[in-house]
């Protein structure tokens, strides 16, 4: 079907469709935030004060992160528009080196991110809590990376968000934090 020849109906139902999965991404996204934000907040001030402090450093980490993936975009659909493969897989290629290497620039960050907190002027105990948690989501998000690259390059990779900061990576801060019931 022609992109001119469609109606309005066709189109809001088209960007409905590719929107949608986006949606429900996000709201997921966002439940998984306030799910341990509550969980946090009802074990311990300072478990919490740990969690918002790594989810906002890693936010930060994040969107610099994804900005080498917001330009690869729209290059690779100029080259799918104009039918030219090769230059699909070379700019695809070497955006996903650019971002490997800004990522292993990116780790020294996040395992010493307890020490940056400290020189922000945060207190000792909820830096080394938010260190704890971020390193944990830091290896979680590599791990989850490395998978979902090998699903891509084997083809079965689906449109599925892949929470790194979410509820699995609470269960290692909450065994390292002290018991104070």
């Amino acid at each position: 079907m022609s992109q001119s020849m469609m109606s309005y109906r066709q189109h809001a139902r088209a960007m409905l469709l590719l929107g949608f999965p986006l949606i429900g991404s996000h709201l997921a996204q966002a439940a998984v935030g306030l799910t341990d934000t509550v969980m946090l907040g009802w074990y311990d001030v300072e478990a919490l004060a740990a969690g918002v402090l790594a989810t906002s450093f890693f936010f930060m980490l994040f969107v610099l992160a994804s900005g080498f993936s917001f330009a690869v975009m729209p290059l690779v659909a100029s080259a799918s528009s104009a039918g030219d493969p090769v230059q699909v897989r070379r700019v695809t290629r070497m955006g996903l080196w650019l971002s490997i290497a800004f990522a292993i620039l990116l780790y020294p960050l996040m395992w010493w991110s307890g020490r940056i907190l400290l020189l922000l002027g945060q207190e000792p105990v909820i830096a080394e809590l938010a260190q704890t948690y971020f390193t944990d989501c830091g290896v979680r998000a590599a791990a989850g990376a490395a998978g979902h690259g090998a699903q891509e390059l084997r083809g079965r990779a689906r449109n599925a968000p892949v929470s790194c900061c979410g509820s699995p990576s609470l269960v290692p801060l909450a065994t390292r934090l002290p018991t104070g019931c």
